[in-house]
């Protein structure tokens, strides 16, 4: 058997090169696309944190918007890495927030998907997995797309994407609740 270690890990984020020993740990509840992630941040402001405010900022929106609707016609064409570059993206915005603000590490984030931050040294310990009920998710679908059509489509390909336990927004907020409990005697 082989053994080695690794001294330094190297990531490439914008063309900076950037030194890693350990990734950085974070807690997450993965809710799709439509869930309720927003609502859920702002009812629990102190232990949690909706992904959106991070990767959705003004200074990011526009770009994040354009990025998003590329790799949403590439994925349509059968590109099955289309979103390689959304998820980069994501992990070096949620990287430069954190380095911004280490305690956001402490919070619970709400994320779309555990694998949304591409290549980042991030440890994501997923702590639950939830997703609308099929009604409730076209409804916000429909909604989003008369703001957006690329936002109505993205909220549907997430949800159907996600393996979760369907379940009404008063369920999850209930879940969410009592999982803001658990993580604060841990």
């Amino acid at each position: 058997m082989l053994k080695f270690k690794v001294k330094n890990l190297h990531f490439l984020y914008g063309g900076k090169k950037e030194i890693h020993k350990n990734p950085i740990k974070i807690n997450a509840i993965v809710l799709s696309s439509g869930t309720g992630k927003t609502t859920l941040a702002n009812t629990f402001s102190d232990n949690l944190i909706d992904i959106d405010s991070i990767v959705h900022t003004p200074t990011t929106k526009k770009y994040m918007k354009l990025l998003r609707r590329k790799a949403l016609i590439s994925y349509k064409k059968g590109n099955k890495n289309a979103f390689d570059k959304v998820n980069n993206m994501n992990g070096k915005l949620l990287l430069d927030a954190i380095k911004k603000k280490p305690n956001l590490v402490k919070k619970i984030f709400l994320i779309h998907t555990s694998t949304m931050f591409g290549n980042a040294p991030l440890k994501i310990n997923v702590i639950d997995s939830l997703k609308s009920t099929k009604n409730e998710i076209i409804k916000v679908a429909n909604k989003r797309k008369k703001i957006d059509p690329l936002w109505g489509e993205l909220t549907i390909k997430n949800w159907l994407e996600l393996n979760a336990k369907k379940l009404n927004y008063k369920s999850i907020k209930k879940i969410v609740s009592n999982l803001i409990m658990l993580n604060k005697q841990n």
